[in-house]
């Protein structure tokens, strides 16, 4: 859903004890924020939605829910065999969405 800062150790070179470089793995992070749109109980969700406006609007059976002193990783059910889990651009409800994955 959005993108995180730009980590300055990963983007250092890394070299072997001979001083060749390594080789570096193919970067598999967003280019961009997602643009698009995603609807969860009739509430659109979309990369400037905060979790706190989620859980507000979502159906109560989805039990949407964070960790005693730290939502940085909420999550639920979407269905009897799906959860939707988060992670949040923060520790507090009022933060953004990183991700949203839905799985098993």
């Amino acid at each position: 859903m959005n993108l995180e800062p730009q980590n300055e150790v990963t983007s250092l070179v890394a070299t072997r004890p001979d001083g060749s470089p390594l080789e570096r793995r193919t970067n598999l992070r967003p280019k961009k924020p997602f643009s698009g749109r995603l609807v969860l109980d009739g509430f659109v969700i979309d990369a400037n939605t905060r979790f706190s406006d989620i859980r507000a609007h979502a159906d109560p059976s989805r039990r949407l829910r964070c960790g005693l002193r730290d939502c940085s990783h909420p999550a639920g059910a979407l269905n009897d065999s799906a959860m939707i889990s988060l992670r949040l651009t923060g520790t507090r409800d009022t933060e953004r969405v990183y991700e949203l994955v839905i799985g098993e």
